[in-house]
């Protein structure tokens, strides 16, 4: 057997390229994926084998056996996207449940009454407060002047609608978190008049930023925050 270099210089060179190369597209990949869906690369495998299924659906063995990922990591995983809504388990004949990709956001905010659908929905909203959750932890936990992010900023978080299967806008839920340099209480549960258009609020908001405003949008005052 021969003792030379495995590679001449070229070949090297051009092993290397495309080791450079592939690293950096899967880079890219991963990172569009995060910043743009909020997914990983592990989520859009597991996406991606589920799509191409003639059914749409699989049992966990044969993700096991398409992704050739050990049983306790696609466990782990599909745990993990269950509880982001990403995926459902269901029954069937077999002793083992299928898995399923969920209906997009908006498809099962229309949920028609329908509980297995509802409690996609709720699901879905728990885990987009998990997230707001750790914001919140993280501005907290940032130390800013003589206290912190948190205490010196603003945050609102809501929908347009409170109720999604009819869009209706009446009572939309909302929260504020933060105390925007020691102007704003908390720990309050503010219930305003039936009808309050929501840019009552959004008018109280920009006042507390010192925006002279009467008015915005179709306001007809102000909310006490």
């Amino acid at each position: 057997m021969s003792k030379g270099p495995w590679l001449d210089d070229d070949e090297q060179k051009a092993w290397r390229s495309y080791l450079l190369m592939t690293r950096t597209l899967e880079t890219h990949l991963e990172r569009h994926l995060q910043r743009d869906f909020g997914l990983s690369k592990s989520d859009f495998e597991i996406l991606v084998n589920l799509s191409e299924s003639e059914s749409g659906r699989m049992r966990a063995f044969e993700l096991s056996r398409s992704t050739q990922w050990e049983k306790s990591r696609l466990s782990h995983h599909l745990t993990r996207m269950e509880k982001r809504g990403l995926i459902r388990k269901e029954a069937c004949d077999s002793r083992y449940p299928e898995i399923v990709i969920t209906e997009p956001h908006h498809t099962i905010s229309h949920h028609r009454e329908k509980p297995d659908v509802k409690m996609a929905h709720a699901t879905l909203n728990a885990y987009h407060m998990s997230l707001f959750a750790k914001f919140i932890g993280k501005l907290k936990a940032t130390p800013d002047g003589d206290g912190t992010l948190l205490d010196h900023s603003l945050i609102l978080y809501g929908s347009g609608m409170s109720e999604s299967d009819r869009h209706s806008r009446i009572n939309i839920p909302t929260l504020l978190a933060g105390g925007l340099c020691g102007t704003v209480e908390g720990n309050r549960h503010i219930q305003t008049a039936k009808e309050t258009p929501f840019s009552n609020l959004l008018l109280s908001i920009a006042n507390k930023y010192d925006c002279e405003m009467d008015k915005f949008g179709i306001s007809t005052g102000n909310v006490s925050i």
